[in-house]
């Protein structure tokens, strides 16, 4: 925007900062500035002392009015030069007809000729007023409904008052209550210390007649060993005469140990001490409820500069996952480079904190805290004194191991910290019962911070390290037997396939053939074999869903933008986007690939024939499907009503589907990488004809049969 006019500038310096007016008989006031007579009266009017400038806020004593003749001559000037039509340029000194819309200022035809200018949007002076009052009614009615809208707010100022008044009595309720709790907790005290005063009393009374009963036995005793004694200085006629009497008192000088507490006694203190144990527990829980309801929980993420390579961080940092194959991360020094751990990022070396941890059904796994100085590299114990204080699947990890009583397993476990006194308490986020509480434990002051652990991650990734030793030193033999088999006479390649045998090691998970087919499939000689069972697979339009495109050849199928207007016959699915393979199969081995690309959600697989085709079914093995699906950018088993995630490097593009009607197996590759998916063993097919079947999940996912 260009710079202001000294026209600008001359009507503004002879302007009243009050009325906003050409100065009416102006007048100085002691601080300097000017204003019109008129005004400063009416600002002052009542005060007598301290007398604010409008302008500056500077106070003067009393009312001095100082006239000033130059302003008020500078501000008759000023209301001539405005009273022009529409002002004159103060550079060319001609009318200003035209307004700059991208300056927004007046110009003089001879400015808009200028360069400065030439480029933009200039209107006559009266279109621009027109438009311009336009705008200044439209704001000047928005102006007053926003006004109306703050005289609004302050009629319901009364709400506010409501609310403070609330405050102020719950605040008022908080003292009254706790002041009450004190009292009761006092008078509770001074009740159990009243009981452990007469518990006292009556003990030190036992022990005190204990005391005096051996007392008096040790004066008869001293007595009675004095006695025997001056006897043996008697003649023995006289030393026999009372000899009876002294032998009987022996007699009765049987030593006695003093009386114990009685039964009736010794079963009060158990009552009393027990009685306290539930006072201290359910203060304890008290405290804990307390935090809980009123604290606001830690913000607890996970680090990812500490987490083990096979452990998956969510972007949110608020989610772990196993996965088998590592990942490329640098070998920083907080790393886990052995167990699968991750610590949080947020370190406690003060205060009470609690997090909560959502764990879900099954899987191994461990949580609590541990020390920041804990140990990164190789194997090692995780206890208190290796600076741990954690619980996994409901068993301490203490020395030994203590196995935790639960009637019921939660699925969220609240964690609890308490950093001065030495606690660390696990809780189920349902009811607030404890599960374990560790009591002095000793931080030393360092940081503390939340850890987790998969653990069934690492049984899996020492599984599966101890079985490739295995498993490549019998890869040799199979390749060479696969390159003597593509050089013999191949009369029947079907009945070879079937004589190959792997022996696996024990305790390797999952079932032996998914690790067999994984090996033939990755073996050059067997996978030509095994391409020369590929049936050719088209799709059946009958049974495909309303909403299902197919292709011509029958190849293809995608999602529709409508449904179809198809008969409604017994063999269509009506509510699930589902097609069946026309080919069936009742025995042998075969196999077909199936184009899934790269976008879209989608399910592929086998079907008995007799799966229900109008209204929902169950997806599993049990329902009559085995197949894997794509979804939210996950591969998942269909194994149960739960799927199971599968473990991949990366989602396929092309899926590979075997058959083999009288093994009972269905199995899954990678068509393009060879590598396994998985394996449905045991399968249930019970004499029906098996078809392929997929499901078109996604508005963007199409799949292709191959060939």
């Amino acid at each position: 925007m260009a710079a202001q006019s000294p026209l600008d500038t001359l009507q503004r310096e002879a302007s009243c900062s009050i009325c906003l007016g050409y100065f009416q008989d102006p007048v100085s006031i002691p601080c300097g500035h000017n204003f019109c007579r008129q005004c400063i009266t009416r600002c002052w009017e009542g005060l007598q002392a301290d007398l604010p400038c409008p302008q500056c806020r500077r106070t003067a004593s009393h009312k001095t009015f100082r006239p000033s003749r130059e302003l008020s001559a500078i501000a008759a000037v000023a209301r001539q030069l405005s009273s022009l039509p529409w002002g004159r340029c103060p550079q060319h000194r001609e009318a200003l007809k035209l307004f700059c819309k991208d300056d927004q200022e007046p110009i003089c035809a001879r400015c808009d000729a200028s360069r400065a200018h030439r480029s933009h949007t200039v209107l006559p002076a009266h279109r621009a007023a027109q438009d311009y009052k336009e705008e200044i009614q439209a704001r000047l009615q928005a102006s007053k409904e926003e006004r109306e809208k703050y005289l609004e707010s302050r009629k319901t100022g009364g709400r506010t008052n409501l609310y403070l008044e609330k405050t102020k009595k719950e605040g008022k309720r908080i003292v009254c209550e706790f002041e009450g709790l004190q009292r009761f907790l006092k008078e509770q005290e001074r009740f159990l210390l009243v009981q452990l005063a007469d518990l006292d009393r009556a003990v030190t009374k036992v022990q005190e007649d204990a005391v005096t009963k051996v007392l008096e036995e040790l004066s008869h005793l001293d007595t009675l060993i004095w006695e025997m004694e001056g006897k043996f200085q008697q003649p023995d006629g006289k030393f026999l005469l009372d000899i009876r009497r002294l032998l009987n008192s022996c007699e009765m000088m049987k030593f006695s140990p003093p009386a114990e507490i009685s039964p009736h006694l010794e079963r009060k203190l158990e009552d009393f001490l027990q009685k306290n144990a539930l006072v201290r527990c359910t203060l304890q829980k008290c405290q804990d409820s307390l935090m809980f309801q009123l604290q606001e929980p830690a913000n607890v993420t996970m680090d990812p500069t500490t987490a083990h390579p096979n452990l998956h961080l969510s972007e949110d940092r608020k989610q772990v996952q196993g996965q088998l194959v590592p990942q490329d991360l640098p070998e920083n020094p907080e790393r886990f480079s052995f167990e699968p751990c991750v610590l949080g990022c947020q370190g406690f070396t003060s205060g009470r904190h609690f997090w909560e941890v959502e764990v879900g059904a099954g899987g191994v796994w461990a949580l609590g805290v541990a020390r920041a100085s804990m140990k990164r590299k190789g194997p090692m114990s995780f206890t208190p004194k290796e600076g741990v204080w954690a619980l996994e699947v409901y068993h301490s990890l203490t020395s030994p191991r203590a196995n935790l009583r639960l009637t019921a397993l939660p699925r969220r476990i609240r964690v609890s910290l308490d950093y001065e006194g030495g606690r660390v308490a696990f809780f189920s986020s349902d009811d607030d019962a404890p599960i374990l509480v560790y009591t002095r434990a000793s931080f030393n002051g360092e940081r503390v911070l939340p850890w987790f652990k998969l653990e069934d991650l690492k049984n899996e990734i020492e599984k599966r390290q101890k079985s490739t030793a295995k498993l490549s030193e019998e890869i040799s033999p199979l390749d060479t037997k696969g390159e003597k088999s593509q050089q013999s006479d191949a009369k029947s390649p079907i009945s070879r396939c079937g004589k190959v045998t792997f022996q696996l090691p024990a305790g390797v998970s999952p079932e032996p053939e998914e690790r067999v087919c994984h090996f033939s499939w990755r073996n050059g000689a067997l996978k030509d074999t095994l391409k020369k069972l590929q049936a050719s697979i088209t799709l059946d339009p009958d049974t495909a869903h309303p909403d299902l495109i197919l292709s011509e050849d029958r190849k293809s199928v995608k999602r529709g933008e409508g449904r179809q207007e198809l008969p409604d016959n017994p063999e269509r699915f009506s509510y699930w986007p589902f097609v069946l393979g026309h080919q069936s199969f009742t025995a042998g081995r075969h196999c077909w690939e199936v184009e899934v690309g790269d976008e879209g959600d989608w399910a592929i697989g086998v079907a008995r024939e007799s799966i229900p085709r109008k209204g929902q079914l169950s997806l599993c093995p049990k329902g009559g499907i085995w197949g894997v699906e794509k979804w939210g950018g996950q591969v998942r088993a269909l194994t149960t009503h739960k799927v199971t995630l599968l473990a991949l490097r990366w989602v396929p593009r092309r899926v590979s589907v075997h058959l083999d009607y009288a093994g009972g197996t269905v199995t899954f590759f990678d068509a393009d990488e060879g590598g396994l998916i998985f394996v449905f063993s045991h399968a249930s097919f019970a004499g029906e004809r098996i078809r392929p079947w997929l499901w078109v999940v996604g508005a963007r996912s199409k799949l292709r049969l191959c060939p």
